[in-house]
């Protein structure tokens, strides 16, 4: 992933080609959103929310969309499969104390997987956004480089 950061306030400029095929993309464009983290996360409460619209063409907007709410669904299928099958059986096994970390940590280790299928194959285009910056992830290297210069305030983060 090729992270790009820029303030919260600077509206983005993307390129104009689709941000997943890089096909030109001038009527069409795709509204993503996060939440705010900080260390108030920790805590289980989300920032406020952020969105930005993202040039991409129908099809790998659909796909894009598809990928995003997938996910969302299979996080919490899976979080509610394994409390609802596994949580009766840490009640006799595990100290009443220690069930809920017992508990999360068991959802960590059934959503492994996803967590090295998202390492191996990051989406096209993730954001990450905090009190006063964002973080603008993009799998192609072209593509978040034209971002960052086509937004005068970008500061590369990270390249892996």
């Amino acid at each position: 992933m090729y992270d790009v950061n820029l303030p919260k306030s600077h509206s983005p400029v993307f390129p104009e080609r689709c941000v997943r095929c890089g096909a030109n993309s001038e009527s069409y464009s795709l509204r993503i959103w996060t939440h705010s983290i900080g260390w108030w996360t920790v805590l289980g409460v989300f920032g406020r929310g952020f969105k930005v619209r993202v040039p991409a063409c129908r099809g790998c907007g659909l796909r894009i969309r598809v990928q995003r709410v997938g996910e969302l669904i299979a996080i919490f299928t899976i979080t509610i499969l394994v409390m609802f099958f596994v949580g009766p059986f840490l009640d006799e096994v595990v100290p009443r104390a220690l069930r809920r970390w017992v508990a999360v940590g068991l959802v960590v280790v059934c959503m492994s997987p996803w967590f090295f299928w998202e390492n191996f194959f990051p989406p096209y285009i993730g954001m990450t956004a905090y009190s006063k910056s964002v973080d603008y992830e993009f799998r192609d290297f072209d593509y978040a480089s034209d971002f960052a210069e086509l937004n005068s305030d970008a500061e590369w983060v990270k390249i892996e």
